[in-house]
């Protein structure tokens, strides 16, 4: 008896109650505290990918005494870089598309650096890390449509960003106030 039935009762969600909402967010807030911490990585990446680039080309050009403009930066960084900054707004508000986003630049970024090697085997070691981390059975749950009924069951509980994104930020603004430094000499 497969048949509709308008006065049936209606059925049960998969969270009951918001207890069970609660265990479930509480499970992976170490997760979206990572995800979240990964997002604004990828977007100081971009931005300290851009401007040292540019930074680059000043120091080059000062060399042969031309002034380099914006033009200074190729297609392709600032192609990647924006890729990373938007993938990293996503990866922020914990949206799913963004992580293939992710996936796309870092299989895209990993691609380059084999060509680079043996120079580039940090970055290969970086974005492999990145997409084992992406990967995981508790990132992509965190990703999920049903993840999204469990955020808004439980609007109260913070995520907060993993404080490892603190130290990691410092050195790259620190590294590029001695390039700036460099080229300003």
């Amino acid at each position: 008896m497969d048949e509709f039935n308008p006065y049936a009762a209606p059925k049960a969600e998969v969270l009951a109650t918001d207890a069970d909402a609660l265990r479930i967010r509480y499970e992976h807030l170490r997760t979206e505290s990572h995800l979240k911490a990964l997002a604004l990585l990828l977007i100081i990446l971009a931005v300290t990918g851009i401007t040292q680039s540019w930074l680059m080309k000043q120091l080059q050009a000062k060399d042969f005494g031309v002034l380099v403009g914006i033009e200074g930066i190729s297609w392709f960084e600032f192609a990647t870089a924006m890729m990373s900054a938007c993938a990293g707004a996503g990866l922020l508000w914990l949206r799913s598309w963004a992580a293939m986003l992710v996936a796309a630049v870092s299989i895209l970024l990993m691609a380059v650096n084999v060509l680079q090697l043996p120079g580039s085997l940090l970055g290969i070691v970086f974005h492999a890390v990145i997409l084992r981390f992406l990967f995981l059975e508790k990132s992509r749950r965190v990703l999920s449509a049903p993840y999204k009924r469990v955020i808004r069951q439980t609007p109260l509980v913070e995520s907060p960003t993993a404080s490892w994104i603190k130290p990691v930020g410092a050195l790259f603004v620190l590294g590029l106030a001695i390039m700036y430094w460099i080229v300003r000499q």
